[in-house]
Parts: C-alpha cells; sequence; structure tokens
C-alpha cells in the first residue's frame, strides 16, 4: 500500500468518526466527569466515565464534545479502545497514543482506529486537539490510574 493511499485509509477512518460518533449517549450519577476546554483551538469535551472498581474494568464513557474533527473523532476513538479495559492496559494504551502523536517509539497494535491520527506528529498545534480526549480520561481517573 503507498503511503498516499494509507493517508486516504486514515482520512476515512477520521471522518467516519466524525459523522458517526461512537458512545455518544446520556449518562447517569453513577458516572464520574469532567470538563475541558483546548482554548488554542475551542474544542470542548466533557468526558463521563463508569469504572466498575471491583472488577477493574472501565464499563463505559460517554462523552459531550464539540470542536474540530481531530478532536471529536480522537474521543469517539478513545471511547472505543478504552471501553472493557482495566488499569494497566488503559496506561498502555494513552502511553501508546501519547508517544505515537510526539513521535516517539509505540506500538501501533494497540491502537484499533487511533492509527489514523498518527499524522499529527507534523501538525504540532493539533497535538492538543488529539489528546484532548486522553486528558479528560486522566483526569476523571486520576484517583484510580496513578
Amino acid at each position: 500500500m503507498s503511503y498516499f493511499d494509507e493517508e486516504q485509509i486514515h482520512r476515512e477512518i477520521i471522518m467516519d468518526h466524525v459523522k458517526n460518533p461512537r458512545n455518544i449517549k446520556k449518562s447517569n450519577d453513577d458516572y464520574k466527569s469532567t470538563y475541558l476546554k483546548n482554548p488554542s483551538c475551542g474544542d470542548e469535551l466533557t468526558l463521563y466515565v463508569l469504572y466498575d472498581e471491583e472488577n477493574d474494568i472501565v464499563k463505559d464513557i460517554t462523552y459531550k464534545v464539540s470542536g474540530c474533527s481531530i478532536c471529536c473523532s480522537s474521543v469517539s476513538m478513545m471511547s472505543e479502545l478504552l471501553i472493557g479495559k482495566n488499569k494497566n492496559q488503559i496506561k498502555a494504551i494513552i502511553d501508546n497514543f501519547n508517544n505515537m502523536v510526539t513521535g516517539s517509539d509505540y506500538n501501533q497494535e494497540l491502537l484499533g482506529d487511533a492509527i489514523s491520527l498518527k499524522g499529527i506528529v507534523i501538525v504540532p498545534p493539533r497535538i492538543k486537539c488529539a489528546t484532548l480526549g486522553y486528558k479528560a480520561f486522566v483526569e476523571v481517573m486520576s484517583d484510580k490510574c496513578e
């Protein structure tokens, strides 16, 4: 597959998540939440996480987001990646995603559709857009994922 073919596939994945966001639904009082804003782009995100402490698993992630396509697609991809995972798996995913968007070594096997955002590394201002959901998740789970 050529570089241009791969880039086209990545654009299609990103746009699919923008047009068909995953896991946007109403949450309830059992969810922990946080609100973050990316002032450089105007992205706004309220993230809701339902964590099952007894079984050490993220049962659900929902969100409300408005912003650029990078932010919106990244949050959608992240929600798919982290639901059903435990703290160790989540840490590995978040570390790999952050490494990918900053140009460090990463394991693409852990990233699912989020691999489509690997080109962000060449546009540093957009890194904040791509990582807003992950920062919100870490903030919501700060007492669980230290």
